[in-house]
């Protein structure tokens, strides 16, 4: 006997999780859908901290999933190099570790005996596996894209004007900030203050919780924070501050944030006209001018960001808005109580990767799907079984990858064979970047704070339609983990060669060999002549990157890659990328305009009387690969079949019949966003998915 459910959700990330709690509302609070399921396949495993909390000094959020039995993992909790080994050994997914969190994925065709690549498509994406998908290790960054983006002609089938963006990204910001069930329940005028999983958005720039910041509060942080009249100060008063009072509005600040905004502040008077602020955060903070934040008893008091710079490998404080918070809170209730309100309702199922959709005659859907079995030292090859469920609906929603990926499946097996032949098409990289400016002349302290603090939007005179110049793009600040700034000193050439290129070098092998055998060096001399002057091996992690700065950068890049299903048996990897120009991805144009921006941020930062030749500036590698954590499309939104894969709201196109689409079946993630959008895509993902909830709970007989 095949399981029967009524909804099926594919993936537990922004677009699963969304839908699902959505559509599991709509079944608690309607008497005609009573006794309605709703399945969740996950593929990978739950993720949690070690550490005592304020809400569970305990540590009882572990014993309660095991006694749901439900497969639990801690976040890798050692800050120094020992913390390094526990991340790539244990928390990296990889064909042997199948419940690892942090999957670095390559595409290409790998070379002899499988060392090195013989072929390279010059992509690398950084996801999550877990339940709660890409926000248990994205930088928590709430932003919603310029209008300019929506004049691109691919968001034309969308129909929703201006106004219906706002109402949907403001609800967006609610379920984020605060919860799904809660956003849904104020919409609708019956606010449940227990539905409150989260404190809010937050706008982290200072040093520890509870400090003021210095300035107004908004809704958005769309205000110029440096240079930023304190509170309390006329807002209409053109003067400009004194130094003595630039210095109290920014004392507090964490030091990457204040030097990042000081540049871009430095810049914009350059003429640049660069629109820069501090990031709405997804992540729970003290805040000084709200008390009952701190003291309330209705929901409110939370744990609270301790500025630790783990924010991408798990955080220890528990203060981020990571997705499993609510579907724990939803399915098993909190830790004094037996269960959730949704117990009955919602199942979640962990370690499934799923492979097919199929469409059955008499209705539905069937997944085929791979269960593994929990990983462990007595158990080192958990068993892999092929199982299957049918969905009355299903919603995939297994983000970029993951969802193109098995559409492509699908219609090569031919278990849904009217599929689009756009299936694949429109893939983009979001303008991604990855950058390291060098020593920088002011302390960054880049273990310090949230992962970023800070953005900058550059060339905003952009129309959003033209491949020609400007394109509108964003650079940020970067934090680095702890443990992972002990492998700072392996230097900018492996840093470019990771992210920046498909094949290392010999010269690259080198010199990570020659910095090894210093290394080594160090440590056996450091004990006999510490005594004389302290040595560098001595150093903690937040001094090694007290003045290294990374940037992230995102932009409107052109959206015309393509996926396709590799030859496994050939040594292809199960998807391979490729560009329609025939070009590499990092000849977008928009990278040329990233890199520029960059260098003009790092005249601003960088220490001119640096020693190292490689701290001295930024230089552009020769660049053939582009890193990235925001790719997009694959399955994307468009008029009809012959344009994309899914329409307005999300339903896949059938394409037996001209303008017909399969009844009951979704696609709610990454994947289907028809053009990039230059900002961190977490707060538009989840408005979609929004608006496709809607639809799916309005078909839904």
């Amino acid at each position: 006997m095949v399981e029967k459910y009524d909804v099926v959700v594919i993936g537990s990330g922004f677009g699963g999780t969304i839908n699902a709690l959505s559509i599991a509302r709509e079944f608690k609070n309607n008497p005609k859908h009573a006794k309605k399921k709703i399945l969740i396949l996950e593929r990978g495993t739950w993720w949690t901290t070690p550490v005592g909390t304020v809400q569970d000094p305990e540590v009882k959020t572990v014993e309660k999933l095991r006694n749901a039995n439900q497969p639990v993992q801690y976040w890798s909790s050692n800050n120094s190099f020992k913390g390094l080994i526990d991340i790539f050994t244990r928390c990296r997914k990889r064909e042997g570790n199948v419940d690892g969190l942090l999957d670095f994925t390559q595409f290409g065709k790998k070379g002899l005996f499988g060392i090195g690549w013989e072929e390279n498509d010059g992509i690398s994406i950084l996801r999550a596996s877990g339940v709660g998908g890409g926000s248990l290790v994205y930088s928590n960054i709430t932003i919603r894209p310029p209008e300019l983006i929506f004049n691109n002609e691919r968001w034309k089938a969308v129909a929703w004007n201006k106004s219906d963006r706002d109402s949907y990204y403001n609800l967006a910001r609610e379920a984020i900030g605060l919860g799904v069930l809660y956003a849904l329940d104020k919409k609708n005028n019956v606010p449940n203050p227990a539905n409150k999983i989260n404190s809010g958005l937050s706008n982290i720039v200072t040093r520890s919780a509870g400090l003021s910041a210095h300035w107004e509060s908004t809704l958005l942080p769309s205000i110029k924070r440096i240079g930023t009249k304190r509170k309390g100060h006329d807002p209409n008063d053109p003067s400009p501050l004194r130094e003595s009072e630039k210095d109290f509005a920014n004392m507090f600040w964490i030091d990457r944030a204040r030097a990042f905004q000081t540049a871009m502040a430095e810049l914009n008077s350059s003429g640049l006209e660069i629109e820069y602020g501090t990031v709405d955060h997804s992540i729970n903070d003290i805040n000084p001018d709200d008390p009952a934040n701190i003291y309330g008893k209705d929901g409110q008091s939370k744990n609270y960001c301790e500025r630790q710079g783990r924010c991408n490998i798990g955080c220890l404080p528990g203060a981020r808005h990571t997705l499993n918070k609510q579907l724990m809170a939803a399915v098993y209730g909190p830790l004094d109580q037996a269960s959730g309100p949704y117990k009955d309702i919602i199942e979640i199922r962990t370690l499934c990767e799923v492979q097919t959709i199929r469409s059955l005659e008499s209705g539905g859907y069937e997944i085929r799907y791979y269960q593994y079995g929990q990983q462990s030292l007595q158990n080192p090859k958990p068993q892999k079984n092929e199982s299957r469920v049918q969905g009355t609906t299903v919603i995939v929603a297994a983000g970029t990858v993951g969802s193109t990926e098995i559409m492509l499946r699908s219609r090569r097996e031919n278990t849904l064979s009217h599929l689009s032949k756009e299936t694949g098409e429109g893939f983009s990289t979001n303008g991604d970047y990855l950058a390291y400016l060098g020593k920088t002349k002011n302390r960054v302290r880049l273990t310090r704070g949230p992962a970023q603090t800070s953005y900058g939007h550059f060339n905003m005179n952009d129309d959003g339609i033209s491949e020609s110049s400007p394109h509108f793009h964003s650079l940020e600040d970067l934090g680095i983990p702890p443990a992972l700034a002990t492998a700072v000193g392996f230097g900018t050439t492996l840093f470019n060669t990771v992210v920046h290129r498909s094949r290392i070098r010999l010269q690259d092998i080198f010199r990570v060999l020659v910095f090894g055998i210093k290394w080594l060096w160090k440590i056996i001399l450091a004990p006999f002549v510490d005594q004389y002057e302290r040595q560098d091996f001595f150093m903690n992690e937040d001094e090694v990157v007290s003045n290294i700065m990374l940037v992230t950068a995102t932009g409107r890049e052109s959206s015309n890659g393509k996926f396709r299903l590799g030859k496994v048996d050939d040594g292809e990897t199960t998807l391979r990328l490729e560009r329609a120009s025939g070009k590499k991805f990092i000849d977008d144009p928009v990278y040329d305009e990233i890199k520029k921006s960059l260098e003009k941020l790092a005249e601003q930062m960088r220490d001119d009387n640096a020693t190292n030749e490689d701290d001295k500036q930024f230089k552009s590698p020769t660049d053939d690969a582009v890193a990235l954590s925001h790719p997009l499309g694959g399955c994307c939104i468009a008029a009809e079949a012959s344009d994309g894969v899914v329409d307005e709201f999300g339903r896949v196109f059938n394409t037996s019949e001209k303008g017909s689409v399969y009844k009951g079946l979704y696609i709610a993630d990454g994947s289907i966003v028809p053009y990039s959008i230059g900002v961190n895509p977490s707060l538009t993902i989840s408005a979609l998915a929004l608006r496709i909830s809607e639809k799916v709970i309005q078909e839904i007989k």
